[in-house]
């Protein structure tokens, strides 16, 4: 059993959570979308500690369609931005520090990228991992893989990643979705 204190800063749906080690304490990190808000909590006393707010446009915009995000340390966040097709990295205090854009050239092959709960952002060395929704529409041989490798030095991205071939079986409309977990 868990819970955090029902505070003004608690929203009604966290479209995103993440657990890290923050400065050798457990924190609970909680992402609404509604107002591009992250809220910081201490795990072990579960309090609020404080917000990080995003601005929606500007020098520093990250515009309004944040699905997921990914904290490594406090100027190292990243936010992948649905309609924009792009991550931004940014701080603790909301500035944007560098952004990389993913385009999948009309292909149709690229899932649509949604990260949230059931689909965590996941960093590997210099590389960020996304899933999302594949296209129905396309035959089995054609839909290409599941998962997206974004490379934060050479700033392009790759399909990688292969689908199990029980996925394509039958007739459930959980094929066209990846869903996964990730425990350190």
């Amino acid at each position: 059993h868990y819970s955090i204190p029902l505070d003004t800063s608690t929203g009604f749906e966290s479209d995103c959570i993440q657990y890290v080690e923050k400065e050798n304490k457990p924190k609970l990190m909680l992402f609404y979308k509604k107002n591009n808000t992250i809220h910081i909590y201490d795990f072990e006393a579960n309090k609020f500690i404080k917000s990080i707010k995003f601005q929606p446009e500007g020098p520093d915009g990250v515009g309004t369609s944040i699905t997921g995000f990914r904290f490594e340390k406090n100027d190292e966040i990243y936010l992948y931005s649905y309609w924009e097709k792009k991550v931004y990295v940014v701080d603790e205090l909301g500035k944007l520090k560098e952004k990389y854009e993913i385009n999948d050239n009309g292909s149709l092959k690229y899932p649509v990228l949604s990260p949230n709960n059931n689909r965590p952002i996941l960093k590997k060395g210099n590389k960020l991992i996304f899933a999302g929704t594949l296209y129905k529409t396309l035959k089995k041989e054609e839909i290409g893989n599941p998962f997206v490798a974004l490379d934060l030095g050479k700033k392009s991205h790759t399909l990688i990643g292969k689908y199990p071939e029980k996925t394509f079986e039958g007739d459930w409309d959980t094929k066209c979705e990846t869903f996964f977990d990730y425990n350190a």
